[in-house]
């Protein structure tokens, strides 16, 4: 199916959408093209983003919980150092690495 694009002023131009059909349960195929552009495969999380009528849809990466800790650190620590030297910031970085290790090791005994 194609359609006429009117999208953030510029030209119109012509452009195939890709379409799927809904089935009985709420099911649905998601066509190829889609598939590639969000670069997802079978069992992954796609997220849904809803405006109106505008659906928003994005390949969603799960984080097991130590990475997330390390991510929530490495976030903190930003926060602090702001604007500094790249040297600097990759200690921090190395000692956040260190401090996630530690505690998963303490976790787990």
């Amino acid at each position: 199916m194609c359609t006429t694009v009117h999208k953030y002023n510029f030209p119109e131009r012509r452009t195939c959408m890709p379409f799927a059909r809904v089935l009985r349960k709420g099911q649905m195929t998601l066509p190829k093209k889609v598939r590639d552009v969000l670069k997802v495969s079978e069992g992954d999380v796609i997220d849904f983003e809803i405006t109106g009528s505008t659906v928003i849809m994005r390949h969603k990466v799960l984080v097991e919980k130590e990475k997330s800790e390390f991510f929530a650190n490495l976030s903190r620590m930003h926060e602090k150092i702001g604007d500094v030297d790249p040297a600097i910031v990759e200690k921090a970085i190395e000692e956040a690495i260190r401090d996630v290790r530690r505690q998963a090791k303490t976790k787990k005994k």
